[in-house]
């Protein structure tokens, strides 16, 4: 929260408390949790009972949001978005205060895991190399198929070796390619997922920060975003809340025409903590 006090901090203990208890009666739980956070980094000179109060609520608050994701995931369930159904538990299991509340999440997270599982083994067959390259080559820009195609043979093996879940091998398909090649653009994209995947959090940072670098102004497109917004992811994991809404902001510049950038931003913010400045976004 310290870049977000510098920003937008600045009322007392008292004051914030005043405006969670408001929000929490209100049922407005994302404000209510963030201003007795804020309370908390303000609890000098506060009362042992005060500062339990802002704690208890607070808990209840994260409790509350986590059931929102709950509640959302099983929405996607039901209109089939699983990837995205599974995305929203893991949101809840990480914002849940109360063991009820993550047990929960995890449970139902572990149930449609072993029904995508069931799903995928009565498939009645699966995709030919050819017929799944296909399907991966159709979310890439032009430029970056024809890039891809360059790299022959070893470049489909390592895409389809991580789209298989082989995620160590994949990188190691991927770095090899790199190492071979003098000016390479959108590879470094793929080297940054793959290293991604195998937790290499800095230099999955470097091989984005090398693609990005390189682009020019109107080139990238949908690469360009899912850059952006890994940087970001990676920022935020590092707990340098500044630096990722630093990315956000990139990709809002360069896409100014398109939502999600500021839908990301906007998400971000709340859960966050400043859900006031994710409604200006």
């Amino acid at each position: 929260m310290g870049f977000f006090k510098k920003m937008f901090g600045g009322s007392s203990f008292q004051d914030e408390r005043a405006e969670g208890d408001s929000a929490f009666d209100a049922g407005d739980f994302q404000t209510a949790r963030a201003s007795f956070e804020r309370a908390l980094d303000r609890k000098k000179g506060a009362t042992p009972d005060e500062i339990a109060h802002c704690e208890e609520r607070m808990a209840v608050c994260l409790d509350r949001m986590a059931e929102l994701h709950i509640e959302e995931a099983e929405r996607l369930v039901e209109v089939g978005d699983l990837d995205l159904a599974e995305e929203e538990l893991r949101h809840a299991m990480e914002l849940g205060s109360s063991d009820e509340v993550v047990k929960r999440a995890r449970r139902r997270l572990e149930t449609l895991e072993k029904e995508d599982a069931v799903r995928q083994a009565e498939a009645p067959e699966e995709l030919s190399d050819e017929d799944r390259w296909a399907i991966l080559a159709g979310t890439w820009e032009d430029e970056q198929l024809d890039e891809y195609e360059e790299y022959g043979e070893p470049m489909r093996q390592a895409l389809l070796t991580l789209h298989d879940g082989d995620v160590e091998s994949g990188r190691d398909q991927l770095e090899a390619i790199l190492a071979a090649e003098e000016e390479p653009l959108y590879l470094w994209l793929e080297v940054g997922r793959a290293r991604m995947l195998n937790e290499q959090w800095e230099s999955a940072e470097e091989a984005f920060r090398s693609f990005i670098d390189q682009l020019e102004d109107e080139e990238g497109g949908e690469s360009r975003l899912a850059a952006h917004a890994n940087l970001a992811l990676l920022r935020d994991r590092a707990d340098d809340e500044e630096g990722a809404m630093e990315e956000y902001g990139a990709a809002m510049e360069a896409f100014p025409d398109d939502p999600r950038p500021f839908l990301l931003m906007g998400r971000y913010l709340r859960e966050t903590g400043a859900p006031s400045e994710a409604v200006e976004v």
